[in-house]
């Protein structure tokens, strides 16, 4: 029982962090997560992205994320925006937010078999599960991208 509050209480503190991020950092977290479940990770520029803020790459795999840190639920229109963008061009799509999603909205995409949707509650639990070093894992990335960029 005790473990189980603390886990509890640690999610919370986790989606507590994300909430305070700046959109940037939010994204820089996300990308952190996917670094440690050893996907390659690639930032958009911003504008021009149609929604997409990163791609993640395996060897046969990739995938676009769309973060959104959001206090508000989640609509439809939002997801149906993102997987307009994505689908054709990526293998999946994951749209992540800090909340949650409205109930058409998950009824919608669970018609859809490339598209994850995660939530503020998942989120925090794969950070607390996975615990990315946004900082460190991330700064690491970009030290390495750039090197890769020098030598080419």
């Amino acid at each position: 029982m005790q473990q189980c509050l603390q886990a509890e209480r640690l999610r919370m503190q986790r989606l507590d962090g994300l909430l305070g991020m700046t959109a940037r950092e939010f994204e820089n977290a996300v990308g952190a997560l996917w670094l440690s479940s050893g996907y390659r990770v690639c930032r958009t520029p911003g504008s021009g992205d149609r929604g997409i803020d990163l791609i993640l790459q395996k060897p046969k795999e990739t995938v676009a994320v769309q973060c959104k840190k959001y206090k508000k639920v989640v609509g439809e229109h939002l997801v149906r925006e993102f997987y307009g963008s994505f689908v054709g061009v990526f293998q999946r799509g994951f749209f992540v937010t800090t909340s949650t999603y409205t109930e058409p909205c998950l009824e919608w995409a669970a018609r859809r078999k490339k598209l994850w949707l995660i939530d503020g509650q998942m989120l925090a639990e794969l950070m607390v599960e996975r615990n990315p070093d946004p900082v460190t894992e991330f700064e690491l990335w970009k030290t390495l991208r750039t090197r890769e960029g020098r030598k080419r």
